[in-house]
């Protein structure tokens, strides 16, 4: 199943995700609907961060980048879809908690120690959707792996 856009309409920035293991997914920045959270994310690019598997949310890996944003936009927690990436701003609980950037491959909720945890939808995985599943039940099963994030460029 893959995630349906929630917007099409004008997807200007892009994003590459390689995994230290193995997998190359390509994800398009939702600039419309969650704009301070896209360009955050965008700002701290290109990044190197550990990706593990979740321990609260189901078929979710994340990585701590720690992004400047303090408010929810195009917010979710609950009938997130595979393919899609969220931001957890940690509005409902503890501010000494990273925040974080969850990529849903299966079944998800989004929660964390404290429930149910409303997190922004800054992407969707566009290209490599099929590699998806594999990559989650890897790291699943195998343990933590590096991911790699940088700005798409288009190969001329």
């Amino acid at each position: 199943m893959t995630a349906p856009p929630v917007s099409s309409k004008n997807i200007k920035r892009r994003i590459v995700l390689e995994f230290e293991k193995g997998g190359r997914l390509i994800a398009d920045l939702l600039d419309e609907d969650a704009p301070e959270t896209a360009q955050a994310f965008w700002d701290k690019l290109p990044l190197r961060e550990m990706c593990e598997h979740a321990k609260f949310s189901g078929f979710v890996i994340s990585i701590l980048p720690d992004l400047d944003v303090h408010k929810a936009e195009n917010s979710r927690s609950i009938g997130v879809l595979p393919g899609q990436i969220l931001f957890n701003p940690h509005l409902t609980n503890s501010t000494w908690h990273k925040r974080e950037i969850a990529i849903v491959y299966g079944v998800a909720a989004i929660r964390d120690s404290f429930g149910y945890a409303p997190c922004n939808l800054v992407a969707n995985i566009s290209e490599g959707q099929d590699l998806l599943r594999e990559i989650g039940i890897r790291i699943h099963h195998e343990g933590r792996e590096y991911l790699e994030v940088k700005k798409y460029e288009p190969e001329e």
